[in-house]
């Protein structure tokens, strides 16, 4: 399956944001990502937290997101941009349903992952349910040691026809990318339009120059914990968790974002930014 969309960001224009066109391809249990770029406009110097970049599903009337795939993406100075992302990442998909898919970038401020840009994708994204063969009209109940009614059977079985399988609809898939590093550029100042995101080329300079930033690699495999359903063992296979710590947390659910784990007693704030991108809500 494969989407592509122009950002659909908050009316306030963010320092740090998504640009130009995004979109992504779904083949099986990966997913991969493309973002024309992410710039930081905040003055030069001016570094921005780590950034973490997340795909997320919701519906009209459901409070809980389901996010299907993150990766971070590491620090960007200001004046600076990562142009052409491309994101090969592992997918989760949602439950059964009809989903709205949004883009969401975000940026550490020191306690947790502050939402500072998002897209929404215009095309749902649905998930059929499986059939159950052995409940409906596909099945024949006979009476063994019995002929009579042999012919209702027979017209029975003659009607009988195979279960359909359900499946999303199916589209072409885009060729896999190969993981390759962000490398971090000059950036022009931006000038956002209603509609879409762009940038503006700056006069003065031909040629943007290599900024320092740090990046992360492309190509995550990254997988997270649910704290709301995971098992103990779960919780005490993350780091620095110990079995104490992971029965707190159990006591304490349910948990919606990550302010709420620092009330859990013997959960600090460098252990919460240790184990937090393992964490799903």
């Amino acid at each position: 399956m494969f989407a592509d969309n122009q950002p659909n960001s908050f009316a306030a224009h963010p320092s740090v944001y998504l640009s130009g066109d995004c979109g992504y391809a779904i083949d099986g249990n990966t997913i991969t990502l493309n973002i024309e770029a992410i710039n930081n406009d905040r003055s030069e110097g001016n570094l921005s937290g780590t950034l973490l970049l997340e795909l997320r599903a919701s519906r009209t009337g459901d409070r809980q997101q389901h996010v299907l795939t993150h990766t971070v993406l590491g620090t960007l100075a200001g004046q600076c941009f990562f142009p052409q992302c491309q994101h090969l990442l592992p997918f989760e998909e949602p439950p059964v349903g009809q989903w709205q898919l949004s883009l969401q970038l975000r940026e550490w401020d020191g306690a947790e992952y502050q939402l500072v840009d998002s897209m929404t994708f215009a095309c749902d994204y649905v998930v059929e349910p499986e059939l159950d063969v052995l409940n409906g009209k596909n099945v024949i109940e006979v009476a063994f040691g019995s002929t009579a009614g042999s012919e209702e059977v027979k017209e029975a079985a003659s009607k009988t026809t195979e279960p359909e399988k359900a499946a999303v609809k199916q589209v072409p898939v885009a060729k896999k990318p190969a993981a390759k590093k962000t490398v971090a550029r000059k950036a022009p100042v931006s000038n956002k339009a209603s509609g879409a995101k762009t940038t503006k080329a700056t006069a003065a300079k031909n040629q943007a120059p290599v900024a320092k930033a740090e990046v992360s690699e492309t190509n995550s495999t990254t997988t997270s914990v649910n704290v709301n359903s995971a098992t103990l063992a779960q919780l005490q296979s993350l780091a620095g968790v110990s079995r104490k710590l992971a029965e707190a947390l159990v006591e304490g659910r349910p948990y919606y974002k990550a302010k709420d784990l620092l009330e859990v007693k013997g959960l600090g704030k460098k252990t919460l930014e240790k184990i937090l991108l393992q964490l799903s809500f």
